[in-house]
């Protein structure tokens, strides 16, 4: 595990760099159209209730809303530096993804954009998450799938592990999810390879990921 100071340090290094989006590859030129093709994909319902889990600095869901003023959103994450970024409009919580403090089928969808890979098991965040939205609901996750390799350092150096996407389909569909697709859309990384400073290590780590969207409905 990463220790907090260590997460606190790269989250004010971010904010220093005028980053607030935590995503390491971007689907547009701009935060906002960065934000407005994860909706295109993400396809929310009119009116519907997302929770947010682990949800940075909260950018990502004010784009959103700011995009889409009939989208509501609850954002969970457990660091209380990024959660004293949340922009005091939206309603934000300190909370373990795998024990999340709501009644069954209060939410229409759950997303997870960079977050799913911090999770200590991806089964019990996903289970947890299936909880939380109501039957027919829907998931929607943005992160790295892994096509080679193993998780050791990417856990050793960035508290994350990456899965491919057999793994990926099996646990989703283990826990209460029809997967619906997955993606691999184009983008560009240079935001995060140039924040990250150490492009030897940068290749080291990310050389066998691949960026990926994938969707799931609620059983």
């Amino acid at each position: 595990m990463i220790p907090v100071e260590a997460i606190n340090e790269a989250s004010r290094s971010c904010l220093a760099r005028g980053i607030r989006i935590l995503q390491g590859f971007r689907l547009g030129p701009t935060d906002r159209a960065h934000i407005s093709t994860l909706l295109f994909h993400m396809e929310p319902g009119v009116g519907t209730h997302w929770l947010d889990i682990g949800c940075g600095f909260g950018e990502p869901a004010a784009l959103m809303q700011e995009l889409r003023p009939d989208l509501d959103f609850t954002l969970v994450n457990n660091n209380d530096f990024q959660l004293d970024q949340v922009p005091p409009h939206l309603d934000a919580y300190r909370v373990d993804m795998h024990a999340i403090p709501f009644e069954d089928a209060t939410f229409d969808g759950a997303m997870f954009l960079y977050a799913l890979c911090h999770a200590n098991g991806l089964v019990d965040a996903l289970r947890e998450a299936a909880r939380v939205v109501r039957p027919g609901g829907r998931l929607f996750v943005f992160d790295y799938l892994r096509q080679r390799g193993d998780n050791a350092r990417t856990q050793a150096v960035l508290g994350a592990q990456f899965f491919r996407k057999d793994e990926l389909r099996a646990c989703t569909s283990a826990t209460g999810w029809h997967v619906d697709r997955v993606v691999l859309p184009p983008g560009d990384d240079t935001v995060f390879r140039t924040a990250f400073g150490d492009i030897e290590l940068y290749e080291e780590l990310f050389a066998d990921l691949v960026p990926a969207i994938w969707t799931a409905t609620r059983e």
